[in-house]
């Protein structure tokens, strides 16, 4: 059997006192429910700081006011949103567009007619450069239908586009229409294509 000291009686007289005054501070001044006007009561064995944060009896009154809320309020108009160039309106808030049809049409290029520093420069690093202008190299290649086998082993299973004049070599005011042209273009085996970048291997 537990022993009961006078010291643990006397913590639960003054727990039992300490409740019994916070209880007597709430219901002076309680909270009524937002929903349905109704007392917010203390539980028993619930804190009085937990109830003294609550505005509604439960979730049934919570879901009810806010319905009636979104209902019987007022919705705002939504907002127009204009073109960051011409200043015509695109559309209405919320739009992920910055600029109008007209304005993204007039002011588009397509990979051939920037230049190697626009491209550099727009890319988010390096690598995502490298990749565009590689890729744009390898259609280049396929429009003039020659077949993909290596330049130098004929292998056909895979074959990387490589550049005979570097691209390090083109200043940055090059279009890219110059970099990748046809003449510019040869298919290699990743193995040739990785002993003609490191000068191991040269090209007639």
């Amino acid at each position: 059997m537990r022993n009961i000291t006078l010291q643990s009686l006397g913590g639960k007289v003054r727990a039992k006192q300490q409740r019994e005054s916070a209880l007597a501070a709430y219901y002076a001044s309680p909270n009524y429910c937002l929903s349905c006007s109704n007392l917010i009561t203390v539980p028993d064995k619930v804190k009085v700081n937990q109830v003294k944060v609550k505005k509604f009896c439960d979730r049934n009154c919570y879901g009810q006011f806010k319905v009636g809320k979104i209902i019987g309020g007022q919705p705002k108009p939504p907002k127009p949103k204009n073109c960051q160039r011409c200043d015509n309106t695109i559309g209405l808030v919320p739009t992920y567009k910055k600029f109008c049809d007209s304005c993204r049409r007039a002011n588009y290029k397509t990979l051939d007619q920037v230049t190697k520093g626009e491209l550099f420069g727009k890319s988010r690093n390096w690598q995502s450069a490298r990749s565009s202008l590689r890729r744009h190299a390898y259609k280049v290649f396929k429009r003039t239908k020659q077949t993909l086998y290596c330049y130098v082993c004929g292998y056909d299973k895979h074959v990387e586009i490589a550049h005979r004049c570097a691209v390090s070599n083109f200043a940055d005011d090059v279009l890219i229409s110059k970099i990748n042209a046809a003449d510019n273009l040869v298919a290699l085996c990743p193995n040739h294509h990785w002993e003609f970048d490191n000068k191991i291997l040269s090209l007639r």
